[in-house]
This record gives C-alpha cells, structure tokens and sequence, in this order.
C-alpha cells in the first residue's frame, strides 16, 4: 500500500528541531530541584515507622498511558557493544528543508539488503509541501515512532532485521561537512576537512532530485536494531536470491582479484585505471589519475523502470550543470552501443562549456539496467575515451 507519509497525525512535529533548546518552565511550577528539597524536608520530619510498608510494582506501559506507538523499543533489544556496521546516509537538500534517510547495520547484513535499499531511495519522490513519499519493500518492518524522527523502518535479510532506517528532516541548508564528520565520529573514523569531508559524498538519482550519499563502514556503537519481527511487519519476505560471482582481469592478467568484491560481470581494466575497493552505488568502480586530473569509470545495476534512458540523461546533465538543456538538444550526441549482444543507447557529453565531462551507455539484460559512465575532469575524459570503449568492449555478463 503507497505510504502518504504527510499525514498529521503519524508525525510528531518538533519545532526548530535542529536547534531547540530546553523548554521555558511555566510559571508558578517548581522545578525538579525544588520539589527535591522540599520532598527530603518532608521525609525528614515524618520518618517511616516499621509498621508501614513500602509497596513496590512494576508498572506497565498501559499503567502510564502512553500510547503504544510512540514507546520506544527495550534497550535489551540494542546492544552496548560497538559493532562492524555500514552507515549509508542518503541527504535530499530541498529548498525548504533537508531530508536524511540513515541506514546503519551489521556490514555482512547490509551487504545482503543492500540492492533492496538502493531501489528503495531510488523510488522516494517529495510532493509539493516537500514531504517524502515511498512504498516500503515487502518484508519491511516500521518500528515505533520516534522523537526527532519522520519514520523509522528495520530490515535485513529474512527474519533478520538488523539494519535500522531513520527517516527524519531538518532546516534547509545544513553543513553536510559537519554531518558528514558526526557520522564519521558514530563510526570511530576520523573526521576530515571540510573539502574532503564534501567531496567523499557520492550521488544517487531519486524521483526528481539527486540524493548525495554518505556510506562508509565502521564500529558503530550506537545500538543495532532488534532481529526479533516486529509487531507491524509490511508483506512477507522469503530467502535472499543468491547472487552471482564475478571476476575482474587487468590488462592482460586474466586471474580475479582477490581483494576485489565478487560480482555478476567479467570485465578487462586498462591500464593506467585503479579499481576502488569500495564501489559506493556502483558494482564496479574505477579511477584513473593524471596530476590534477582524475576521472571515473563505474558500472550499476537498478532498476529499470526507475531508472529509463531519459531520466539518466537528465541526471546527468544537472551534474555537469546543463540541466537547462533539453533531450532534443542532446540527442546529436546519442547512438547505439551494444554490451555482451545486449544493444541499448550511449551519449557523449563532452561540451565546450561545461568544466567536466560525461560519456554514458545504458542496456537493459535480465530485467534489469545496467549503466556504464565514464565521468570527471573534460580533458581526461576525452583522454580516457579509448579506455571506456576498451572497457565496454570486455563486459560479459555472468
């Protein structure tokens, strides 16, 4: 069932949540330390006689009346101890306020939810009052509200929901460096300067916008979610599909690296290309460095139907800063590529006013796309055209 997450009464609303102080004491109410002075003042004269009794009982949460879906979860369900977690933080800098969908979980876990997770952001899309709208994936499960948060979901692998997405929104215009580095900080990773800080965030489309994403891997030890179901499961999941190996050769070294991540594509890479250990969005992602200069080479899979020729062109125009451009106005620069017998479409954005360059193709194999971009600095893209035909040339899909 779609999810209008704009709902007044699913959302508790936090004013200047970003910055919001304690609240003001109403007046003629004491305060806490006040009614501890006069409470021990009281003890002190009347005393206790043997003869009472001191009642003890648990109180439940139907006893206090809180309602059941703003209760937090058991702390026993949280562990204390710091843990080899994924922290993926997609932000969406709206012009009204910015979102952040943070997932964080057990590394092996996260790899195994991770396409799932990828096709979920990929399908969020704001209405005109800015508010998120998305269907959460079958076998997803929302957890109870929580203060200073929009919605929170748990998912994983089968009954295992270890991996915990809070969906929550502050003011417009936030210092992602300064985020960036407090979620380093949740990691135990050192911060970085501000620069840096900003330039290790990658980019993912969504419906409309482009999310920037923070994902890096860590001790986290900040609480994991509980791997019991919870009471409001969303559909049914089974088993996780096993996923095909690949290998990577380069230059003329056809052994697979052992180092590298397996995935379901064969492929040679050229010389003078490093491949990245952590691929971010990316199966497979390469880099080449010339001085200054530095261009990337990755390959994705997703989804189809999110994710159609005309909306990869449009992504990509908005980040070479030519979102003004229409298709029609691109379409001299697009022909026909074909990948392992798989024909599909390719363009060449290597324009005499934009400072970076993009050389893209898209084709679609088993239900699925698959995109292969050459991006980075104009005049080492236009270098390293070879190198992507080289490239696109030795794909073969396992």
């Amino acid at each position: 069932m779609k999810q209008n997450l704009a709902h007044p009464v699913t959302r508790m609303v936090w004013p200047n949540r970003a910055f919001a102080g304690p609240k003001p004491r109403a007046a003629g109410r004491l305060g806490l330390g006040t009614w501890a002075v006069v409470l021990a003042g009281i003890f002190a004269v009347v005393g206790c006689n043997p003869a009472d009794q001191i009642e003890r009982r648990v109180l439940t949460f139907e006893d206090t009346g809180i309602p059941e879906q703003v209760r937090l979860p058991p702390l026993a369900n949280r562990s204390a101890e710091a843990v080899r977690s994924r922290m993926v933080t997609a932000i969406a800098a709206l012009p009204t306020a910015t979102w952040f969908f943070k997932a964080v979980g057990p590394v092996e876990d996260f790899e195994a939810a991770f396409p799932g997770f990828r096709e979920f952001l990929q399908s969020v899309r704001f209405n005109e009052n800015g508010a998120p709208q998305y269907t959460p994936p079958t076998g997803w499960q929302e957890a109870p509200l929580r203060p200073e948060r929009f919605q929170t979901f748990l998912f994983g692998t089968g009954e295992r929901k270890t991996i915990e997405l809070a969906i929550s929104d502050l003011a417009a215009n936030q210092d992602l460096a300064s985020n960036v580095n407090r979620w380093r900080n949740q990691l135990s990773l050192p911060p970085l300067d501000p620069n840096a800080a900003n330039s290790s965030l990658d980019k993912l489309a969504y419906q409309g916008g482009e999310f920037l994403i923070f994902d890096e891997v860590g001790m986290y030890g900040g609480g994991m979610a509980p791997a019991a179901p919870s009471p409001h499961p969303i559909g049914s999941e089974g088993p996780p599909a096993a996923e095909d190996t690949g290998g990577a050769s380069k230059g003329s070294d056809t052994a697979t690296e052992a180092a590298a991540p397996t995935v379901p594509i064969e492929f040679t890479i050229p010389a003078q290309w490093e491949r990245l250990p952590k691929a971010m969005f990316a199966t497979v992602k390469l880099e080449r460095k010339a001085a200054e200069r530095k261009v990337a080479l990755a390959v994705s899979e997703m989804n189809p139907e999110l994710n159609t020729w005309n909306t990869a062109v449009e992504s990509w125009l908005a980040e070479l800063e030519l979102s003004g451009l229409e298709l029609a106005q691109v379409e001299p620069f697009v022909s026909e590529v074909t990948i392992d017998g798989q024909t599909g479409k390719q363009i060449r954005l290597v324009l005499p006013d934009a400072t970076k360059g993009i050389v893209a193709a898209r084709v679609e194999r088993a239900g699925r796309a698959w995109f292969v971009k050459l991006s980075g600095d104009k005049s080492l893209v236009e270098e390293s055209i070879g190198d992507w035909e080289a490239f696109v040339g030795s794909i073969r899909f396992k």
